[in-house]
């Protein structure tokens, strides 16, 4: 998938991400947010939830995600109430989801 496929399945599976795992927010970054990138084999998301994960939801998140992509690798991190250095640097140079 292209980053531009990987944006528009995500965006197409916002509502049940939404509902389903509590996903409020996404964001894609590294070469996955770069417009006109190749296929890509792995996918970074930044996620921001509106409730607790415990691991089982968080593993069950990621395999959703995985199938929103057609199998594409995905690598999900949970965005913390307080923005560790770098985190921010994401947030800019990523693109925001939904």
């Amino acid at each position: 998938m292209t980053s531009e496929e990987i944006i528009r399945a995500l965006r197409a599976g916002a509502a049940t991400l939404a509902q389903d795992y509590g996903v409020s927010a996404m964001w894609v970054f590294g070469p996955a947010a770069t417009p006109g990138a190749g296929p890509m084999i792995e996918v970074d998301l930044l996620l921001e939830l509106s409730r607790p994960a415990d691991v089982a939801s968080f593993i069950a998140l990621r395999r959703r995600l995985e199938t929103l992509l057609g199998g594409v690798r995905v690598e999900p991190v949970l965005r913390p109430a307080a923005l560790p250095k770098g985190v921010e640097d994401v947030l800019v140079d990523g693109t925001r989801v939904f």
